[in-house]
């Protein structure tokens, strides 16, 4: 019975596998999205090893023009802002500024090209699909822990196919990266009470996604508390915070990062040549109109979209309420144990709430750590709550 037990588990990793492999492949067959960003992060990736700007200009456009299909590449290069940077190397390095913080995903883009002879547009989306495949893994692992091998493999898998995951694997963005990193450290914190290596992932993560220091601040302080148990010790979360704004500043500076205002203005306002230009001093006029356009927007049609198809929807709107609902589920329980559990739902909606505030859109690949977490944390709850219920009628607890 055991043996057979073996190979019926060995089979069900086998097709999730098989599954989650295939779904890589269908979305290398799929043409990728050849939006502006992928020519920064090539432009990134080139200057690892080069330091003269109009050379990484020249070699970045070489390097597109050679990879990128010609309709595609016309769009690339011509209209407004993209025709001047494309002309004056100048404007283009001064644009690099608002992506050069994301450190761990130019370099290994640089790295595969260097070594492995990886085009440097394919490394683009290249790591999106590796960290889409490993964030599934993850997925997968974190259910069994509830509900045990046989079903939290597939169960992980299957979540791990939300649209709003899949539908990035052709991005040249870091995002999935960062979420896979935010999500590990998150299990490894909360699930698994690894504390260092659960808050050293998530200031790692602030080389991808910067704006990833508001989590880790706020979690630190929610941490704090509401785990009146269990929680870090205060010297620890002090180190952890103090290290998470020293990794904020430091890659902030090293990417010659502008500020919060000029990326709202050329975001939400209008787009500038010369980033340098634009007054760092919040204009607070355009900053309410435009939070009031986005307000308006809500609910629309439930999407939200651009040329190149649906970028976000209001699902953030429907994992708030999940957000709350679980808070209340654990505050009812009355479990000392489930303080990580409360203190991780209202750190996640702080965190997207002053996200929000600072860059106003539902766009989904912003709130994928929500929809990653949420579900996962809910099956960790729902499994003790149960053993809990099990143990209490005297019932024995089947062990998966």
């Amino acid at each position: 019975m055991a043996m057979q037990k073996r190979l019926a588990l060995g089979a069900i990793a086998l097709l999730c596998a098989l599954f989650a492999v295939r779904s890589v492949q269908r979305a290398s067959v799929a043409p990728p999205l050849y939006n502006w960003d992928m020519t920064c992060y090539v432009a990134l990736a080139i200057a690892w090893g080069e330091s003269d700007p109009e050379l990484i200009h020249r070699r970045t456009y070489e390097t597109l023009q050679a990879e990128v299909p010609e309709e595609h590449y016309r769009a690339i290069i011509t209209g407004g802002v993209k025709q001047s940077r494309y002309e004056d190397p100048v404007a283009f390095h001064e644009h690099l500024a608002f992506y050069r913080a994301r450190i761990l995903y130019t370099y290994p883009i640089y790295l595969l090209n260097r070594f492995f002879d990886v085009p440097l547009t394919s490394a683009t989306w290249g790591i999106s699909r590796a960290a889409w495949f490993g964030l599934a893994c993850l997925m997968a692992i974190w259910a069994a822990g509830s509900l045990g091998w046989f079903w939290g493999l597939p169960v992980g898998t299957l979540l791990a196919h939300a649209p709003w995951f899949v539908s990035h694997l052709g991005f040249s963005s870091p995002d999935l990266q960062a979420t896979l990193l935010t999500c590990l450290g998150l299990y490894f914190l909360i699930e698994r009470r690894k504390d260092i290596v659960g808050a050293a992932l998530l200031t790692a993560t602030i080389a991808i996604r910067p704006d990833t220091v508001i989590l880790a601040l706020v979690l630190a302080a929610a941490l704090w508390f509401f785990d009146r148990e269990s929680r870090p010790s205060n010297r620890f979360l002090l180190i952890w915070s103090v290290g998470s704004v020293i990794a904020y500043v430091a890659v902030s500076k090293y990417a010659g990062a502008y500020g919060w205002w000029p990326l709202f203005w050329i975001s939400f306002i209008k787009k500038e040549v010369f980033p340098s230009e634009i007054p760092g001093t919040p204009n607070w006029t355009y900053y309410f109109k435009v939070v009031q356009q986005k307000l308006l927007e809500i609910p629309h049609s439930g999407y939200y979209t651009l040329q190149r198809g649906v970028t976000g929807s209001t699902l953030p709107l429907a994992f708030v309420g999940l957000l709350m609902a679980g808070y209340e589920v654990v505050r009812r329980s009355g479990n000392a144990a489930f303080g990580r559990y409360s203190a991780l739902f209202v750190a996640l909606g702080l965190t997207y709430g002053v996200r929000w505030i600072l860059f106003p859109q539902l766009w989904d690949r912003f709130f994928a750590v929500l929809y990653a977490c949420v579900p996962l944390v809910f099956l960790s709850i729902a499994a003790e709550l149960s053993a809990r219920q099990e143990k209490m009628s005297g019932e024995p607890v089947e062990m998966s």
